[in-house]
């Protein structure tokens, strides 16, 4: 091969490159857009069972609290009078219910935020991919034509699409 084709080789071959390096980071990024919503479905899931499991934390607390009440009939004790011990008993059960149910509710906030900060963790590498790519796509089509330069020389490059 004589110079100039040298040249535009040196110069197709480095934007061939640079057009797969974009490919690939765009790729890369699709990947992390797909992470992101997976992540983001995720958590909301979570955040679903989590407010389910404080339901179920609360439909409890009142069986356990009705079963007291039911006992203390039966057995011929006042169940609403206060300072009674199914009056304690009720109370205690009712704080422990809300304890837990206010557990579930911290659990679920904290899945959909986890999910969110992941997610965009994601959408930032993805971003950052892409970002990188284009610093080497400009990389390998700035050393393509310095191939193309080094082939023909420096004030001659130019001349070598004219004539081509």
């Amino acid at each position: 091969m004589s110079g100039p084709q040298l040249a535009i080789a040196s110069i197709v071959a480095s934007v061939a490159s640079a057009s797969l390096t974009m490919s690939a980071a765009d790729q890369e990024k699709a990947l992390f857009e797909q992470k992101a919503y997976d992540v983001k479905l995720q958590s909301k899931q979570q955040n679903i069972a989590a407010r389910r499991e404080g339901v179920a934390v609360m439909k409890k607390t009142n069986e356990i609290m009705a079963r007291n009440v039911a006992v203390a009939f039966s057995g011929n004790i006042q169940p609403f009078m206060g300072g009674q011990t199914v009056d304690l008993l009720n109370r205690y059960t009712l704080k422990q219910g809300v304890t837990d149910y206010y557990q579930t509710q911290d659990n679920a906030t904290l899945a959909t935020q986890f999910g969110i900060q992941q997610a965009n963790q994601y959408s930032m590498a993805g971003s950052l991919a892409q970002q990188t790519a284009r610093a080497s796509a400009f990389t390998q089509v700035a050393g393509g034509f310095m191939g193309g330069a080094q082939a023909v020389g420096t004030d001659n490059l130019f001349d070598v699409f004219r004539t081509s």
